[in-house]
């Protein structure tokens, strides 16, 4: 498997978003066919082991005899030797190749979460075997204004001492672009939070069409200003 690791701000995650984003694959070498050799000739079959990769080892005690396989040590289980590598892959067999994958990022994704592309990762060396997958991994830009607790989101507004005594109104921002707005009342301790409910993240793989407001039970987090 191929792992891509793709920076999303903390907006992405909740809106969800669409990105095109480039990797890279091996894939079996073109100029050697995989075999490693240039022009996929210049080499020579295994004297130790004929050909086969492996060899057989019989160890004799008394009347018995013991007979062991092994990959070959001369040509490591390849069967041939490369009398010159190709200059492509170096005698590798395999070059790395750029590909693109249009990867959709449900609403409500967070840091540490996978996406998997199957079929779209590393060629297989075995001729006809299946390509691996690739796996996107979530890594979420730190905001300068909120904080993700799960579904919740936390806010730190910064009063004065007279408007804590005092009381206020204050409006504060929310993760969709709005603002709300809301009194503090005389005598608030300091680190006191208020909890508006359903103005958090969006739930994971939640529908476009539900938003904020529409009651949709567990469709969102709840919104913590401290």
């Amino acid at each position: 498997n191929v792992h891509v690791k793709i920076s999303l701000t903390l907006e992405e995650c909740y809106n969800g978003c669409e990105k095109e984003v480039p990797y890279t694959v091996q894939k079996i070498c073109t100029s050697c066919s995989g075999n490693g050799a240039k022009n996929g000739t210049a080499f020579h079959t295994c004297t130790t082991c004929g050909g086969s990769g492996q060899e057989v080892h019989v160890l004799r005690s008394g009347a018995h005899i013991l007979q062991r396989t092994t990959t070959c040590s001369k040509c490591a289980g390849n069967g041939r030797i490369i009398t010159e590598p190709c200059s492509t892959c170096h005698g590798n067999g395999m070059e790395m190749e750029q590909e693109n994958a249009i990867v959709t990022f449900p609403r409500g994704v967070e840091h540490g979460q996978s996406i998997a592309a199957e079929g779209k990762g590393h060629y297989s060396r075995v001729q006809g075997a299946d390509r691996g997958d690739v796996v996107f991994i979530i890594e979420e830009v730190k905001h300068d204004k909120f904080e993700r607790r799960g579904a919740n989101l936390l806010y730190r507004h910064k009063i004065s001492y007279e408007d804590l005594v005092l009381g206020t109104k204050i409006e504060v921002p929310t993760i969709e672009g709005k603002f709300v707005k809301f009194v503090v009342e005389p005598g608030t301790q300091n680190g006191k939070s208020y909890r508006i409910q359903g103005r958090g993240m969006a739930a994971l793989n939640l529908p476009s069409q539900v938003n904020q407001g529409s009651g949709y039970e567990g469709a969102f987090g709840d919104y913590i200003v401290e």
